[in-house]
Formats: structure tokens, sequence, C-alpha cells
């Protein structure tokens, strides 16, 4: 048996890319669950999310950066994944436990090392979009394949 869409039935999609899924995050999110954009509240998305569909704002960096943080030294739930889950001008930025939204901290300081473009065998997962999204004085820069928190070089 063959379907054929009726004129007029396709879903809308909703403008705007889906934030990064979180890496880490308990089952209760606080997000709607959803199958499709039209799920959603107005200005929201339908996304996965670690094996989940839910209802989030489209990705959104916003200006500014986070302030300096350790490394993550336990196993958290990722509070957000990108900026446009934060109010007001906060920005989705690492702590020591997993990404929350924390005050906005300005631009950092430095610049990326050079790298000479690379043949990926595997794709990979970029760990920031922007500098501001990475802990103490490093910046977010290509390695070749994906973006990662790198130490910056001098001017």
């Amino acid at each position: 048996m063959t379907t054929v869409p009726v004129p007029g039935s396709m879903m809308a999609v909703r403008p705007g890319e889906c934030p990064p899924e979180r890496y880490y995050k308990l089952k209760e999110s606080g997000y709607q669950d959803c199958v499709n954009d039209e799920d959603c509240d107005e200005g929201l998305k339908c996304c996965t999310d670690n094996g989940s569909k839910l209802c989030k704002p489209p990705d959104k960096e916003k200006d500014g950066k986070c302030p300096e943080s350790a490394p993550i030294t336990e196993r958290c739930t990722d509070m957000c994944s990108s900026d446009s889950e934060c109010p007001s001008t906060s920005k989705c930025c690492f702590t020591q436990c997993g990404k929350e939204c924390v005050p906005d901290f300005g631009e950092k300081d430095g610049a990326c090392e050079m790298k000479d473009v690379a043949t990926c065998i595997w794709a990979q997962r970029s760990l920031c979009t922007k500098d501001g999204g990475c802990w103490s004085n490093r910046k977010c820069c290509p390695n070749g394949c994906a973006r990662r928190c790198l130490n910056p070089v001098s001017g």
C-alpha cells in the first residue's frame, strides 16, 4: 500500500537550527516532549537531545565570553547546550560540573594557532562554537576536523 501526501498537510519547519545536544543530562529536563515543530510553543523547535525530542529555542550564540572555570571534575547534568537556552545576556558555559547559564564575561584575548586543513578519518563533534564557551583563557579553535577549546597563541 502506497501513501500519498495530501496537499497542505506538510508539517511546517520553524526557522533556525536546533542547539547542540547536551553531552549528559538527567531524564527530567524541564522541556516539553514533541514529535515535530508544530507540537512546540511559538518560537521553539522540536530538537533531538540525547535520545529525546524536546521543544527548545533555536541555537543562538550571544555576544560576550564565559568566566574562567576549572576543568570538569565530575559528571553532572548539562543544564544548557546553547546560549539561546539562557535568560537575558547569560551564556551557556562550562563549569566544574557540566554546562550552566552564567553571566556574560566578555571576549578573550589571544589567537588560535593556524592549523593545516586535515582530512578527517571520522566525523568529530565540535566542543564549542566560539571561545566564550571555553573555560579559563582557552579559545574555541578549529583543529582541522572540529572546534576545540585550546590555549591561545600570542597575536
